[in-house]
């Protein structure tokens, strides 16, 4: 299976970041499964696209490393793991990993082994070399890709959000009613439900501390650039919390209260929320939903006091809902008026 050969421990984003091989056997036996196991990942691109790695593996190439990560918060905050520990450890966990790159080589490889049946057998040992990523946060793996991999081309800062926060979702624990947007035709979205887009959207505020995610008048390319420049300087690796704590937060209001949970439906609500959280998390995490509706309905009086027909209002919400979240306990004795007086200023 895995042979390691070297362990550098990663202090910004908490992780053991090893080198190591494995032979195309268990290569295709262990990790060919899991180029599939993220919801979101990029789909396998064109047999032709890669027809001449296919031949030179059959030859006898040295394909370039793939890189693979795992999440396990009681691992990754550990230093002084020693290399037979992690490889026994890694090992063991083969089923679990996930594949950041290398999706296209392993689905060649794949090809390769079942084309060449028992043939094989002669190329079966040779070495695939493997970087592996054991980290505490999908919010942290996913700031080390985006400084690995800002400005290239194959995969957008954007698109490696997705791929993550697709996976962060399918966990039982998070208790939050989510529908994906592709639908059977003329059936409605189920009452209640959180849209999947908005949940991404509120991912991408949440680790860029900005609601401006999603601006149509920048060409969407560089809007990518621009959010993965926000993360990098966002200082997302210092906060103690991850976006799986926001969502919790989100789905203890939303259970306890109605009221709440229709507000977090509205998209703006959502993302001005993930954004301003970032500066009031241990507050409000401790504040009673009826009290958190208190101050809800307070900030609807404000948002109301608005000329709509000077302002975008959707824009406008987010900026609003962002600011009256990160300054949440500075401006609880505020009023309705206060509110909209601060709010004019701002949008």
């Amino acid at each position: 299976m895995f042979n390691i050969f070297d362990n550098c421990y990663d202090r910004v984003i908490k992780s053991h970041y090893l080198t190591a091989s494995i032979n195309y056997r268990d290569a295709v036996d262990g990790l060919y499964p899991a180029i599939d196991r993220l919801e979101l990942q990029r789909d396998k691109q064109n047999q032709k696209f890669y027809s001449r790695l296919y031949d030179d593996i059959k030859i006898g190439c040295v394909m370039p490393p793939i890189t693979i990560a795992l999440i396990d918060e009681s691992v990754s905050l550990k230093e002084d793991f020693d290399i037979s520990d992690l490889t026994h450890y890694v090992n063991d966990k083969i089923d679990e990993f996930f594949v950041l790159d290398g999706i296209q080589r392993l689905n060649t490889l794949n090809r390769v082994k079942h084309d060449m049946g028992e043939k094989f057998s002669e190329i079966q040992d040779r070495k695939l070399y493997v970087n592996i990523i054991i980290c505490s946060t999908y919010d942290l793996l996913l700031y080390r890709m985006i400084t690995l991999n800002n400005g290239q081309k194959p995969m957008s800062a954007r698109h490696q959000i997705e791929v993550i926060a697709g996976n962060i979702f399918d966990f039982d624990e998070v208790d939050l009613p989510f529908q994906a947007e592709k639908r059977e035709p003329g059936k409605r979205r189920k009452h209640g439900v959180f849209k999947k887009s908005d949940i991404i959207k509120g991912y991408l505020a949440f680790l860029s501390s900005s609601v401006n995610i999603d601006n149509n008048k920048i060409i969407e390319s560089k809007m990518d650039e621009i959010i993965a420049r926000k993360v990098v300087g966002s200082g997302i690796t210092d906060i103690k919390y991850s976006f799986y704590d926001v969502v919790n937060l989100i789905s203890r209001f939303s259970d306890e209260d109605a009221n709440l949970r229709r507000w977090f439906q509205s998209e703006n609500n959502f993302v001005g929320f993930c954004s301003g959280v970032r500066d009031s998390f241990e507050v409000i995490h401790d504040v009673p939903s009826d009290y958190m509706l208190e101050r809800v309905n307070i900030f609807e009086l404000a948002f109301d006091n608005l000329q709509v027909s000077r302002i975008k209002v959707g824009y406008a919400r987010r900026v609003c809902a962002e600011l009256f979240i990160s300054k949440f306990n500075e401006h609880k004795d505020w009023d309705d008026l206060d509110y909209a007086h601060k709010f004019s200023s701002v949008i």
